[in-house]
């Protein structure tokens, strides 16, 4: 784990706006009456996430250290490495998910 992270933590979505038109055409018996060109703004839901580089001797330092708080002793002896590493990711999620990439 030398080389550390990348944190991906999902954030609550953001509006985004696309402006979108339409033509709209009022017919009656035949002949055209009104023509109009609406412009509206369409909302659409972006995706929001956090990217945090993290480096190896802070990983290091989680996986080696003593057991954090949230977790008790006995159990952080019996975990892998890797498992430690993914109890410490799971504590940036703040509801939406966490992911994380080695570099």
């Amino acid at each position: 784990m030398s080389n550390g992270i990348v944190l991906t933590v999902n954030l609550q979505g953001r509006l985004g706006k696309t402006t979108e038109k339409q033509e709209v055409v009022n017919v009656r018996k035949g002949e055209i009456i009104l023509t109009k060109t609406i412009n509206y703004k369409a909302k659409e839901e972006c995706k929001c996430v956090r990217k945090t580089n993290i480096s190896g001797e802070v990983i290091d330092s989680w996986i080696k250290g003593k057991a954090p708080h949230f977790i008790k002793e006995f159990i952080w002896k019996n975990m892998s490495k890797t498992q430690r590493l993914k109890a410490w990711v799971e504590r940036f999620d703040e509801g939406f998910g966490v992911s994380y990439q080695e570099l």
